[in-house]
């Protein structure tokens, strides 16, 4: 194995490269490919071969993307750097910034009414996958849920849904990810509700409008790029009533 991983001068984020093989049987490819391997922590040790026990760790990273390149893998490493460009604190945006079964959203997942068992029945294409067991839940319910595989190839993997329709041989499940070339007849896996985060959905839907977390009364870009014009309130109003 080699790596790549010079080291810069700031506050931006460093990357490096892994490069090597798989020699280790607790490594299998498929989890690799599979992305079980994303984020995970990677360690930089200087040590002395001759006497192990004399080491110096030089650097802490995150996996980024894998590649896979004539029987040889590529992983890209992230500096500790990349975490200051998560969002920290909240947006002023009309749309709830929190996740749907979360604390601050408070719905409650476990219920049944929230959550379905499904078997593929075949797969359309890459990000479709036809299913059974869905038909007692409303078209779209599961849009923007998420699905937690149980039986299959990415059993313990948890895939976002962003469209759920009816059809005559049952449910359409499209993903976020590629799974049709993971999944194949007879793999099940458990969905959950979603939400597209708008405030009517979170009131008319699941009766939690007191917990939204959005800003769906602030004025749009339309509002307040405009200028003014005879004949507008310019009172002190409230601009949404």
């Amino acid at each position: 194995m080699a790596a790549r991983c010079p080291a810069r001068l700031g506050a931006q984020v460093e990357t490096g490269e892994v490069l090597g093989v798989l020699a280790s049987a607790a490594i299998a490819e498929d989890d690799i490919l599979l992305g079980r391997y994303d984020g995970a922590q990677v360690e930089t040790w200087l040590v002395n071969w001759a006497a192990p026990e004399q080491r110096l760790r030089l650097r802490v990273d995150t996996i980024g993307e894998i590649v896979r390149e004539d029987g040889v893998f590529r992983a890209e490493l992230r500096s500790p750097q990349q975490a200051l460009n998560a969002v920290r604190g909240r947006l002023y945006q009309g749309l709830c910034d929190a996740v749907v079964g979360d604390g601050r959203c408070g719905v409650d997942l476990t219920l049944p009414a929230h959550r379905g068992m499904a078997t593929v029945l075949a797969v359309i294409d890459p990000f479709q996958v036809l299913v059974a067991g869905l038909g007692g839940f409303d078209e779209g319910w599961f849009a923007f849920g998420v699905g937690h595989w149980s039986v299959g190839r990415r059993e313990g993997l948890a895939d976002p849904v962003l469209t759920h329709r009816r059809v005559p041989e049952g449910d359409v499940l499209g993903f976020a990810t590629k799974v049709g070339e993971w999944v194949e007849p007879g793999d099940v896996l458990e969905v959950t509700v979603g939400c597209d985060r708008r405030f009517a959905t979170c009131k008319a839907r699941f009766g939690n409008g007191v917990n939204f977390r959005g800003f769906p009364h602030v004025p749009g870009s339309d509002y307040v790029l405009r200028h003014p014009r005879s004949g507008d309130a310019m009172d002190g109003r409230a601009v949404v009533p």
